[in-house]
């Protein structure tokens, strides 16, 4: 009733595990905030590739071999410092995943749909932008 593929989307296509921490400092009006994440390794399991005779050219090593991949488990981290400048007014500053991890890249040609997606749309862990950076302002009237 279900291909190999969509058996995996609930098997194995989400992260197995997910850990977060997350660790807050105030000191006078500042206040220093670290999370980590970490997310489990997935896997994606390609609908056509349980039998070898199906497997196709993979342009990346010229081999012959399955489109089946594991992604493996990362960490991301976050940081931001807040100072309260009054009863009215905070001021943040940040960085969400400030080390810039991405995701594993795919390692079958094929999965690539030509160079377009250089990372799994069917099987995420997190997103693939990477870095990003912000200024926050909480004003209380």
């Amino acid at each position: 009733m279900f291909d190999r593929e969509e058996v995996a989307r609930v098997e194995s296509a989400l992260p197995n595990c997910k850990f977060n921490s997350h660790v807050s400092y105030e000191f006078r009006n500042y206040k220093i905030q670290f999370r980590n994440t970490y997310f489990g390794e997935v896997e994606y399991v390609h609908p056509d590739d349980g039998n070898s005779a199906s497997w196709v050219l993979n342009e990346f090593n010229d081999k012959v071999e399955s489109r089946d991949q594991v992604f493996s488990p990362k960490l991301v981290t976050d940081i931001s410092l807040c100072y309260q400048v009054n009863n009215m007014l905070k001021i943040t500053i940040g960085a969400n995943n400030v080390f810039n991890i991405y995701p594993d890249k795919h390692t079958h040609s094929a999965n690539t749909n030509n160079g377009n997606f250089i990372y799994s749309r069917r099987v995420q862990q997190f997103g693939v932008i990477g870095a990003n950076y912000f200024t926050r302002i909480l004003i209380r009237l």
